[in-house]
């Protein structure tokens, strides 16, 4: 696989220029300068982080050192673990918040509802919070901020999709086809940074040291807020829609009023919202 580079990782909001009729469209420009063949090519190279056998040399399972080309891979503890991939999770978790971010941005800009508005905006603060964690950890193991992987420009390149999709939904669909195209994308996104902190804390389990230690408490600071990032906000997609529909909706929904934190708790949530509606 291709060495990481360093550059500067930030994207640009402007996604790209649309070409041709309304049903069909092409994206000129991606950021960063990205080109659409450019960003296939990071996906395939994205492939190669994954161990192709358990004996692979990336692998430390039987005393087989890690890929030397990789200069932070001595920042990992020593075990099982395949340290190349563990760097690629921790650079995409970083790059999820960095788009995570602009996806807030463009999200507020189509919300109708108040409360939901207010609640995009507290989320949105929390992940500026999530990604000066994840940068204070990385100086904390040694890992570089600034690396680049083919992973993180795939990240760069769905987190402007995301935003694009809500910038022509408010074009061609108006406000409130905007809002529901906005919480379906907040969703997408908020799934993708749940499954990397909860990746996050089971790699922790299995580390020794500093490395364990750091991963461990940047997991506790940030895994509760990503629950009711990802669960609160499903609600919100699911009872905006009902409510577009012309059937009566709980808004706030009801993951939200009994602040859920888990599936289980999403799930009895949504189960008890006919009992809201009856209250309501």
């Amino acid at each position: 696989m291709t060495e990481p580079s360093s550059r500067p990782l930030r994207p640009q909001a402007d996604a790209g220029a649309y070409l041709g009729s309304e049903d069909e469209f092409a994206v000129e420009t991606m950021p960063d300068g990205l080109q659409r063949d450019e960003v296939l090519d990071s996906m395939a190279e994205a492939l190669d982080v994954l161990p192709a056998d358990p004996g692979a040399e990336r692998r430390v399972d039987g005393g087989a050192s890690p890929n030397p080309a990789s200069a932070q891979s001595q920042a990992l503890d020593s075990g099982a673990l395949d340290h190349t991939q563990v760097q690629e999770l921790l650079y995409q978790a970083l790059e999820t918040e960095i788009g995570g971010q602009l996806v807030y941005e463009a999200a507020i800009a189509c919300a109708q509802n108040d409360d939901l508005r207010e609640e995009w905006g507290k989320y949105l603060a929390e992940t500026r919070t999530h990604e000066t964690t994840l940068r204070e950890t990385f100086e904390r193991i040694g890992l570089d901020a600034e690396t680049d992987s083919p992973g993180r420009r795939v990240l760069r390149f769905k987190a402007a999709g995301l935003v694009e999709s809500m910038e022509r939904a408010a074009k061609d669909g108006g406000p409130v086809a905007a809002q529901l195209v906005a919480a379906e994308c907040v969703v997408e996104a908020e799934t993708k940074d749940h499954q990397n902190w909860e990746l996050i804390g089971e790699v922790a389990k299995h580390l020794d040291g500093e490395m364990a230690a750091a991963l461990a408490e940047a997991y506790a600071k940030v895994e509760e807020e990503e629950d009711q990032h990802l669960y609160h906000t499903m609600g919100w997609a699911r009872e905006l829609w009902i409510e577009s529909l012309g059937m009566p909706a709980v808004l706030p929904p009801p993951e939200e009023e009994k602040k859920v934190t888990t599936a289980i708790g999403a799930a009895r949530a949504k189960a008890g919202r006919e009992d809201m509606l009856d209250e309501g």
